[in-house]
């Protein structure tokens, strides 16, 4: 009984795993393009050429319909964009032609010489492209970059790294400079600060002694016409006259004569 129950479970997992692996294969081939390689390649490669000698345009206006216009046109205007930056068409590589397969689409791949490198034409054909007469769905170029294009960007790119490194250390070693004269111009300057204050010291004591020597004088003046002017009906008065021979203050703060 449990025989027989195994061989039945073995039964149903073997059906199981079969009818997976029926429905993973069905859909596997439905998402599988179908399309006839030679048609693939001559249309590829016609619109590879025709824009390259710069008469893709002119082609789809006068062929196409209105639908396949809308589709086509943008795609070359985009592609003349690259054109102008690779200068004169010189040949078509028709031994590079090739082809790329994916799960629902196709690609045709073909290189062209230009005055200024090679780019890689590429063509992308989808089921719709297959329905509406392998009309691709898609173009685009790839500019290739030579062995000796990468080497002459890295040089490029290594010179202008180490100029702009000695220009930064160059520049770092002013500001270091600079900065190493910043205390002697503080010192210079508390120098010259100090010498002012030295010299404002000399001058206020010799400005003080001329106005007390002024004062003085200014004072004696005035005592002398005072006493003049008092002695002048004084017949005491000496013959030769009055001398002030000295003036000096009191305690009080008044003046007398000497």
């Amino acid at each position: 009984m449990q025989k027989r129950l195994m061989l039945l479970v073995l039964s149903v997992f073997s059906c199981f795993m079969l009818l997976s692996g029926c429905a993973n294969a069905s859909k596997t081939s439905s998402e599988t393009l179908t399309y006839h390689k030679d048609t693939v390649m001559q249309s590829g490669n016609f619109f590879a050429k025709s824009w390259a000698e710069g008469e893709l345009a002119d082609l789809v206006k006068e062929r196409l319909d209105n639908k396949s216009k809308k589709l086509i046109l943008p795609m070359v205007e985009n592609l003349d964009n690259v054109k102008e930056e690779v200068g004169s068409f010189k040949s078509v590589d028709e031994a590079s032609a090739n082809i790329v397969e994916g799960k629902d689409f196709v690609k045709f791949e073909e290189m062209i010489e230009f005055e200024g490198g090679v780019v890689k034409f590429v063509a992308t054909f989808d089921e719709n492209s297959v329905d509406s007469g392998y009309l691709p769905s898609s173009l685009s170029v790839e500019r290739q970059v030579t062995m000796a294009q990468k080497l002459e960007k890295a040089g490029l790119n290594t010179i202008f790294g180490m100029l702009f490194i000695f220009i930064v250390l160059i520049f770092i070693s002013f500001v270091i400079r600079a900065l190493s004269l910043v205390p002697k111009f503080l010192a210079k300057k508390e120098d010259a600060e100090g010498q002012a204050e030295q010299i404002q010291t000399v001058v206020e004591p010799v400005t003080e002694v001329q106005t007390e020597d002024i004062s003085g004088a200014e004072l004696t003046a005035v005592m002398m016409a005072a006493i003049m002017a008092y002695t002048a009906d004084n017949a005491e008065v000496p013959s030769d006259g009055l001398v002030v021979r000295s003036i000096r203050r009191k305690g009080n703060g008044s003046w007398k004569n000497a």
